[in-house]
């Protein structure tokens, strides 16, 4: 019979074929189960009207105690919202790398002058100049002495150490303009960046012709994900870059580290071939590369990044990035791990009508409806059109399926119009 056919089509995976076959059997008898069952059918099938005929003609929840409902996600779709390109990852791990690998300003500065000028005033009377001459001098030499201890402090990878000593040389020669960028520099490789930017963007203010805070700028906006004002800084720098007619060889690195960032970097040139390549491989999103260099890579930018992966690099990342949290997110609920993508949720400066969407579904998925719920009414208050609520809707739809709650099913049912969203359900048939 219709009947039994409807239930064989179902073991088959035919979804359709189940339904029309149900629908012939009700045609002759009616029967709640099957009714039900057909509702259920229309559901995952997106039939909306169907399904809310059926579930009208039902008027006892007897008709629910042979079947289990099971959310699922709809990976497919997931995966197709999950657009790498829009977050700009390969120009923040590129730019993360870049900030480790430029290396401090020279700085050399004789005192020897400031005694002579000294002498001069003292041999003039000149007392109170003099005394200023020869307390530059011995703050030029202290500076100079902390600024080489920092220095090879740096050069041991010993950044925090580093950062002191360079404080206590520009404490020592604060109207060094040198002294100040390598101060920040520091900060920067420390990922202090608000320190960092505020210290850049004094040097800009000060010294518009000074090429390197822009790029230092372009750096820590591309990690933090503000693509647009750091494409700004890095025009400004090439420009001012351009401008200069005699370029100082500790430069000219910086020109490499920008076309990397344009992608535009055609030979190793001012940097080393190893750097080069990475940095290919980065804007290439080449991750079989960066596992092999991984242990390079994470002494270089002070980050375990772990394998390699996309999840690893995300969420690395998302530390300078809060954006990232909903990027992650997505990873772990397409690697099946809701409660892994809650977390991330959390971490949200602020939310979306999608977001708390997303979390339901994560909910959902772990079986705390009544949560799942509650977020699903957050998502229905932040969309901005009734269209908006269909998705948000379809889910409170089948909690209500799962709690076997006829009115709620017939109610909900009438609301919608269809289920364009990421949740699905498996029908399980107890016998």
């Amino acid at each position: 019979t219709e009947h039994n056919i409807a239930f064989l089509e179902f073991a088959k995976n035919n979804l359709e074929s189940a339904l029309n076959y149900a629908i012939d059997s009700l045609n002759k008898k009616q029967d709640p189960q099957l009714e039900y069952f057909a509702y259920l059918l229309a559901l995952k099938n997106n039939q909306i009207e169907i399904a809310y005929n059926l579930i009208s003609n039902i008027n006892s929840d007897s008709a629910f105690k042979d079947f289990v409902v099971v959310p699922t996600l709809n990976k497919q779709k997931l995966l197709k919202q999950t657009n790498f390109k829009d977050y700009g990852i390969s120009s923040a791990l590129q730019s993360l790398l870049i900030m480790q690998l430029i290396d401090p300003l020279s700085y050399n500065i004789n005192p020897s002058s400031s005694v002579e000028f000294g002498n001069i005033y003292m041999s003039f009377g000149l007392l109170n100049q003099a005394k200023e001459s020869y307390l530059n001098a011995i703050g030029a030499s202290a500076s100079l002495s902390f600024a080489n201890k920092a220095y090879a402090y740096y050069k041991e990878n010993k950044l925090p150490l580093a950062l002191n000593f360079y404080q206590k040389a520009y404490e020592n020669n604060p109207s060094n303009p040198i002294l100040y960028y390598n101060l920040a520099l520091l900060y920067e490789k420390n990922y202090n960046f608000n320190k960092s930017k505020q210290m850049f963007s004094f040097l800009i203010n000060r010294y518009p012709n000074f090429p390197l805070p822009y790029f230092n700028m372009a750096l820590i906006n591309f990690v933090e994900g503000s693509s647009q004002q750091a494409q700004g800084y890095l025009n400004q720098f090439l420009s001012k870059y351009s401008s200069i007619k005699k370029k100082p060889n500790s430069i000219l690195a910086y020109n490499s580290y920008a076309e990397s960032l344009l992608g535009k970097l055609k030979g190793p040139q001012n940097i080393s071939v190893r750097n080069f390549i990475l940095l290919k491989a980065i804007s290439n999103n080449d991750f079989d590369y960066l596992k092999l260099e991984k242990n390079y890579l994470n002494d270089k930018l002070r980050i375990d990044m772990s394998d390699y992966n996309m999840l690893n690099v995300v969420s690395a990342l998302s530390t300078f990035n809060p954006e990232l949290n909903r990027l992650v997110a997505n990873l772990y609920l397409l690697d099946g791990k809701p409660d892994q993508a809650i977390k991330r949720f959390a971490n949200l400066n602020d939310y979306n009508a999608q977001d708390y969407y997303k979390m339901a579904l994560c909910y959902l998925l772990l079986g705390y409806n009544n949560q799942a719920d509650n977020y699903l009414t957050k998502s229905v208050l932040l969309s901005k059109s009734p269209k908006d609520n269909t998705n948000p809707l379809f889910a409170k739809l089948v909690i209500q399926i799962m709690e076997q709650n006829l009115s709620g099913m017939q109610d909900l049912t009438k609301k919608i119009n269809s289920n364009e969203g990421l949740l699905s359900f498996d029908i399980e048939v107890k016998k």
